[in-house]
């Protein structure tokens, strides 16, 4: 190839003079073109920035996820633990007493009645745990009848203060029967649930108050304490398998973390809902709510 290098719009020739190539870009069509593909560049680079940015992300929340779940499930072993452990160290202790005849016989009926207690107690524990199992993993059918709320709820109001003497609680009123279609067992269990709740974050805030309303579309029971109170951010996340509203003051309680979760599982096998109102300082009223149309 003879003469000058190429340029924009310049011909190409070989020997023979015939002209092979012409060149036929200006000088803006070459910026241009170079503009655009510093653009395509650049896009692509950030585009690869942004995507490893939220692979970052997500596998750094999946990291968070696991261990904050490693830490539930370590305290819910703690708790449950604890709370089995204290009903089987007294049945140990009074079966022990008995065995090696160290009561006297006008206090074995005392010690009798206390080895009940604790016997019940640690069933309806181990109960519990099993029925939450369950109910996670859509195996508890609810037994449906139509029967009445305000005696099924003023019995285990009867029964939660037989367990806790000294416990001051406004039951339903006995005069306003309100019947409805619901499983008597899941509902005594999650009243008792919530009372128990009251019971340990509201032990100063006495008398509770358990009501039972109807309306035309919904039955509700309610349980209402005068404790500390939930603030609004944690009035829904309570109700999680083993969350609780306030770490510290949850440290000096027992209970598995399950309560709620239970007391939602029971609303939802009734098509109805579970929730709280509360304010810091003024007492938490738990509701429990289903539909009267369902079969």
């Amino acid at each position: 190839v003879l003469g000058t290098p190429p340029t924009a719009g310049a011909s190409v020739r070989l020997l023979d003079g015939e002209t092979r190539l012409r060149l036929s870009w200006s000088d803006d069509q070459v910026v241009a073109k170079t503009r655009e593909s510093l653009f395509i560049l650049l896009a692509v680079v950030a585009a690869a920035v942004l995507i490893a940015l939220g692979l970052a992300a997500m596998l750094l929340g999946r990291v968070r996820a696991e261990r904050r779940l490693s830490a539930l499930r370590t305290d819910f072993v703690a708790a449950v633990s604890h709370e089995l452990r204290t009903p089987i160290a007294s049945l140990r202790m009074l079966s022990e007493l008995l065995a090696e005849d160290r009561v006297e016989p006008e206090e074995r009926p005392e010690v009798y009645g206390a080895l009940a207690r604790e016997a019940r107690r640690l069933g309806n524990t181990v109960n519990r745990l099993l029925t939450f199992s369950r109910m996670e993993g859509g195996r508890v059918r609810s037994q449906l009848e139509s029967r009445s709320v305000t005696a099924t709820v003023g019995d285990a109001v009867a029964t939660f203060c037989d367990r806790h003497p000294g416990v001051q609680i406004r039951g339903p009123d006995a005069a306003r029967d309100v019947v409805a279609c619901f499983d008597d067992e899941q509902l005594t269990m999650a009243l008792d649930n919530l009372l128990q709740n009251a019971h340990k974050y509201a032990s100063e805030g006495q008398p509770y108050e358990v009501t039972v309303t109807e309306d035309d579309s919904e039955i509700r029971v309610a349980v209402r304490d005068r404790g500390a109170g939930i603030s609004a951010e944690d009035q829904e996340r309570i109700f999680a398998p083993f969350e609780r509203a306030d770490d510290r003051l949850s440290e000096a309680t027992e209970g598995s973390g399950i309560g709620l979760a239970l007391v939602r599982h029971v609303a939802t096998a009734h098509h109805g809902r579970a929730w709280v109102d509360s304010e810091l300082g003024r007492g938490a009223t738990f509701h429990i709510a289903w539909p009267r149309s369902q079969s």
